[in-house]
């Protein structure tokens, strides 16, 4: 397994910016480890929803596997 790591500046869209770093470094399958952060919008399907839920706000974001 290679670890990689990836920083983002403000107000680059989480989602936009995986899937180009995983196009460019030609990524058939990928897992984040951990993350910290910060989101001003979030979008999150929740479990026995349908439809994804909008959240605007200020989020903090910590993740570890």
């Amino acid at each position: 397994m290679d670890a990689i790591a990836l920083r983002l500046k403000p107000h680059q869209d989480l989602k936009a910016e995986l899937d180009a770093f995983a196009i460019q470094h030609g990524l058939a399958a990928a897992c984040i480890v951990t993350c910290v952060g910060s989101l001003s919008r979030a979008v999150l399907r929740l479990a026995a929803q349908s439809e994804a839920t909008v959240y605007n706000d200020r989020f903090e974001t910590l993740g570890e596997l």
